[in-house]
């Protein structure tokens, strides 16, 4: 089964043309509807007095706005487009149906066009897919206390969906979630979904010889997850201290690795954002060539990286996904688990908001906001690098 029609199946379990006279559509709902309070109750997300500009979407993200409305949002204003998942439309009737069942239509208020006015009714900006690019327009817009959360760690930035140093000139504060945070660690499912992964392409998980390479947090559970069945080894250039403490193959470079376990291998999984190199490569990284010569038959999974993807398929070997994606966009994402993953993520993300903003309304500057948000265990800041280098003139 391919992931577009995977993903397919999962939006159509989530409730994007709900009746509430289907009683099971109706108990589905309300299955939603605990698991986004008792992800509130955890996290102590309160938006008592504030405004969240959010987006009106499908799948699992439509669930945003009704969790900012539980937490007792003053208002929730979602901006919504026809996109490939539902037109404007089919989002406005689902979103009417769903709010009044859930009885907060009188926050939820769904737009198709981003007047100044709304924007600039905004405490809390999340940085959703309609939303993007927040841009230089969008963000001269924004009051002086408006705060973007970024929805998601900011190592996973690649300097296309918010215009940071627009952001940092007109002092607008912006944050990232602490996925590994110890209330609510939502990175544990990485090693989840690369079993759904596997799962998808009906490859087999236990006793095989797995080859990870990943330069990121995320590589963590993975290998947790996959070396309780399997031989496993890690490669790693800018973690190798991180992973050595806790898993006993781990390697710098392809090199290292020994040739009599390569040609062994059953698997290669490639989570090596946001490191740019392409990790299956003539130049760059392992040849296809050598792949082919030493693991004819190695099936690549690409989960979160950059390869050739012509030089692989030019030498018949197997990869997953088949096609590129645009650098630094994941293949896929944790809605192939279910809704909860991307509640409790996009949660974390309004709790963020939650943090700056109250902070920026208690008279903090920007940088203030952020600096005494991030003693938070939610929030994570941008690194000193990523600073310097968005900073940079054009």
């Amino acid at each position: 089964m391919n992931i577009e029609k995977m993903q397919k199946i999962n939006n159509n379990k989530s409730l994007d043309s709900f009746n509430p006279s289907n009683y099971q559509e109706v108990d589905e709902l309300n299955k939603i509807k605990n698991i986004c309070i008792s992800v509130i109750s955890k996290t102590g997300l309160d938006l008592t007095g504030l405004t969240i500009l959010t987006e009106a979407a499908t799948g699992p993200w439509k669930f945003t706005p009704f969790i900012a409305a539980f937490a007792n949002a003053k208002k929730v204003l979602c901006y919504t487009k026809n996109s490939k998942f539902g037109t404007v439309k089919e989002i406005k009737d689902n979103f009417k149906n769903i709010s009044s069942f859930l009885g907060v239509d009188d926050k939820i208020v769904v737009c198709n066009s981003l007047s100044n006015e709304i924007i600039n009714q905004a405490d809390i900006v999340t940085n959703s897919g309609f939303l993007r690019p927040i841009d230089k327009n969008f963000i001269s817009k924004l009051k002086k206390t408006a705060v973007i959360s970024l929805m998601w760690e900011p190592w996973e930035f690649f300097g296309i969906d918010v215009d940071l140093k627009e952001c940092w000139k007109k002092e607008i504060s912006i944050l990232g979630v602490n996925e590994s945070n110890n209330i609510l660690n939502v990175m544990k499912y990485a090693g989840e979904l690369i079993e759904k992964i596997l799962e998808i392409n009906l490859l087999e998980q236990s006793d095989k010889h797995i080859l990870v390479i990943t330069e990121n947090i995320s590589g963590f559970h993975i290998l947790k997850k996959l070396e309780k069945s399997n031989h496993v080894c890690c490669m790693t250039e800018t973690m190798f201290k991180e992973f050595q403490k806790d898993f006993k193959l781990v390697y710098k470079n392809f090199n290292e690795i020994d040739n009599n376990f390569l040609q062994t291998l059953d698997y290669i999984i490639i989570d090596s954002y946001p490191n740019t190199k392409k990790i299956i490569d003539d130049t760059e990284g392992i040849s296809p060539e050598t792949l082919k010569a030493l693991c004819p038959d190695v099936k690549i999974i690409v989960y979160f990286g950059n390869v050739n993807y012509d030089l692989i398929i030019k030498n018949g070997l197997y990869c997953y996904p088949s096609k590129n994606t645009s650098f630094g966009k994941m293949n896929w994402t944790t809605d192939l688990l279910g809704p909860s993953p991307i509640i409790e993520l996009n949660t974390l993300g309004l709790k963020v908001g939650e943090i700056l903003s109250k902070n920026r309304l208690q008279g903090m500057t920007s940088r203030e906001s952020e600096l005494n948000a991030i003693k938070s265990t939610y929030c994570l800041d941008f690194s000193e690098d990523q600073r310097i280098f968005f900073m940079k003139d054009s």
